[in-house]
């Protein structure tokens, strides 16, 4: 008698440990989840930085520029944006707009994130996030 009712709890206990299984399978795809949510903002983040860092640059170096030569001002501002942009984004996958202004040098940078997660298309626009920044520095007149 002692034996049958033993082999119950051993039985019991088998299935609890099957619960623990099924629990954790349930639990994983929800965590796999957040965490590739967090990498993926962590991301954006860093791409908002380099944007706002290489409009800043590009503004900088272009008030600098047009006080002195405006002819290679443009180029000398988009070198300078483009340098600290290559440390993280690709070539090609944003834009950079130089716009001169009386005693104003505005520098625009735009780019799409493009986000690689499952669903990211029907939760964003077209599966990306835009990031866009504005500069504007007074021209230093030597």
């Amino acid at each position: 008698m002692e034996k049958l009712g033993g082999h119950f709890w051993h039985r019991l206990r088998a299935n609890e440990e099957g619960q623990s299984v099924v629990e954790f399978a349930l639990v994983l795809p929800l965590f796999l989840g957040l965490v590739m949510a967090l990498i993926t903002t962590a991301l954006v983040v860093y791409s908002y930085i380099l944007v706002v860092s290489g409009a800043n640059q590009g503004a900088r170096v272009g008030a600098l520029e047009y006080g002195i030569k405006a002819a290679h001002a443009r180029e000398k501002s988009v070198e300078a944006v483009e340098k600290v942009l290559r440390d993280g984004l690709k070539p090609g996958t944003y834009t950079i707009v130089i716009v001169p202004g009386g005693d104003f040098v505005s520098v625009r940078v735009q780019h799409n994130f493009r986000v690689n997660l499952p669903f990211a298309e029907k939760l964003l626009e077209r599966g990306s996030v835009p990031i866009k920044y504005t500069a504007t520095y007074k021209l230093e007149k030597w």
